[in-house]
């Protein structure tokens, strides 16, 4: 598990950058994105994908497992927005 220490110096960055991008205090701009992934060795739609099964809600079976398997993915919460042209 890459901790965000890591990952901020691996990227060239400061912890606080990461930090603020990532708690969704500073905007997180698409080079950033690119940065975080290719610091991961995946691409942008695999870490999106990744953040996205992380974040959706678990769900208990009727024995009340949730279905997922054991392990622990670490993702911090990525919280951006992007504009589209309606044009």
């Amino acid at each position: 598990m890459l901790r965000r220490m890591k990952l901020a110096n691996k990227i060239g960055w400061t912890e606080m950058y990461l930090s603020r991008r990532l708690s969704g205090r500073t905007q997180l701009g698409v080079d950033d994105l690119f940065a975080i992934a290719a610091a991961l060795d995946m691409s942008v739609p695999e870490l999106l994908d990744l953040a996205e099964s992380a974040t959706k809600p678990r769900t208990a079976g009727a024995d009340g497992a949730s279905g997922v398997a054991t392990g622990r993915v670490e993702l911090p919460t990525f919280r951006f927005s992007v504009e589209r042209s309606t044009s």
